[in-house]
């Protein structure tokens, strides 16, 4: 997308097509419309009103990425508490959920908290696996999981490194933290952890096919909008 921001800025009547194939990506909206504010040409987006032979922009995302709040309750059919069967309307902060009229229990929808590791060893190489199971099984990632109820998110990440790469490890430092799209939980936060090795046998395990350390120059494409998001994090640091 960079050699977008360059190439195109003199050219007239340019269209730009942000394709996401079903797989809704802020990174990848976010270029794209960077990209077309980047032409200065006639017609594009610094016209000057009175002449040029235009520019757009196409963007293709799945429906879910664009839901109602209403629509992300259908499935919120009976109340967990009494079994009555829930409606769906707004509260009193004037909020759309799903409310239980016999014993007003409401039901709230808030995004999944996750932790992911990035893990650096001596020779500067980064460790991803191979995801076993959904969401994107057969691709490459960071190690990361779910939040249980009861670990913080520095808890998490040392159990994901463990489970996921047999490593023993501590949290170095909190890079940051991603807010994104989720196909099984509608959106994930995600908190991102640089790690250290304390211990233990790399072997792959729990929800992990494969694991294996890699040059940050033969990174392969990764699952998560959030894991690319750290590792670019972490090179612009190392870079300074």
């Amino acid at each position: 997308m960079r050699d977008l921001f360059t190439s195109f800025k003199d050219n007239c009547g340019f269209g730009l097509l942000a394709s996401i194939d079903n797989t809704p990506s802020h990174k990848n909206l976010e270029d794209a419309v960077t990209a077309l504010s980047r032409m200065m040409h006639r017609g594009a987006v610094a016209a000057d009103g009175k002449s040029g032979d235009g520019s757009g922009l196409l963007l293709s995302m799945p429906n879910k990425f664009m839901r109602k709040i209403e629509e992300l309750y259908q499935d919120k059919n009976y109340c967990i508490k009494c079994g009555s069967k829930l409606e769906i309307k707004k509260d009193r902060e004037n909020k759309i959920r799903a409310i239980c009229p016999n014993c007003n229990h409401i039901v709230y929808l808030n995004p999944i908290p996750a932790s992911a590791c990035l893990i650096v060893n001596e020779k500067n190489e980064v460790l991803i696996i191979k995801r076993k199971f959904e969401p994107n099984p057969g691709e490459w990632a960071l190690p990361s999981g779910y939040i249980e109820i009861d670990e913080t998110p520095e808890e998490a990440a040392v159990a994901e490194m463990k489970e996921e790469t047999g490593l023993d490890g501590e949290v170095i430092q909190f890079l940051d933290y991603y807010s994104g799209y989720s196909p099984i939980y509608e959106k994930v936060i995600s908190f991102g952890f640089l790690m250290r090795i304390l211990g233990g046998t790399l072997k792959a395990g729990d929800d992990a096919a494969e694991a294996k350390f890699v040059s940050f120059e033969k990174l392969p494409p990764l699952a998560f909008d959030s894991h690319n998001h750290y590792i670019n994090l972490y090179k612009n640091r190392s870079n300074k």
